[in-house]
């Protein structure tokens, strides 16, 4: 018997960057997608997803006491911290920092990544934010300077980032290191497999309800 994989809302990613692509993408590699329990004794499990006659995007879900994995066409990941892992993912209370700090196959790892787009936001948002109180001919050279950087210049790293405006004549960048972090995004394959393992557990507890 298989059991409809529960599609993705935006509850399911109101916390994420980038939640809309990565819905748009769930909703695409999902759709038709089905649980098949392979074995189901106590946390004891193997659950696997994935759309009838292909493997594209499948994933499984295997449970033990206090671990669980899921493993399949995205991201490995091992996470440890309950009993029950499967009640650890619960869409009603996602948070994707404290999940991922109880993921056991890259400890200590940065998941957040340097992102161009997320510094172009951050350097537009900073320049609304600090040319509020300056003359009009400051605000226009600034913006002049760096709209130059961020149509112009390629910007693909956190060292070139952090060099390209600290030799900006305007604007004064010369203490950034508290902003650095807003430059940053998750790993969207990451957050993609984070994503189908919520849907799989919330599908397995939905279906353990329906079934006598």
């Amino acid at each position: 018997m298989t059991t409809p994989l529960i599609q993705p809302v935006a509850r399911h990613v109101q916390y994420v960057e980038d939640g809309a692509d990565i819905l748009r993408r769930a909703k695409s590699n999902f759709a038709n997608h089905v649980m098949i329990v392979e074995h189901d004794d106590g946390v004891h499990r193997h659950l696997v997803f994935r759309q009838p006659g292909t493997s594209f995007y499948g994933f499984e879900i295997i449970t033990w006491p206090g671990g669980l994995t899921i493993t399949g066409d995205m991201s490995t990941m091992v996470f440890r911290r309950l009993n029950d892992m499967i009640e650890f993912f619960d869409p009603d209370y996602v948070n994707v920092q404290y999940w991922l700090e109880k993921e056991r196959t890259r400890p200590g790892y940065d998941r957040k990544q340097y992102d161009v787009d997320a510094f172009k936001r951050w350097a537009i948002a900073d320049f609304w934010e600090r040319s509020r109180d300056l003359r009009h001919d400051q605000t226009r050279l600034w913006w002049a300077e760096l709209r130059d950087v961020l149509e112009g210049y390629e910007i693909g790293s956190w060292e070139s980032a952090y060099r390209t405006l600290d030799h900006l004549e305007h604007g004064d960048y010369h203490d950034l290191h508290e902003d650095v972090p807003a430059w940053a995004v998750y790993d969207f394959a990451d957050m993609l497999t984070l994503l189908a393992l919520l849907l799989g557990c919330e599908t397995y507890r939905q279906h353990k309800k329906e079934t006598p």
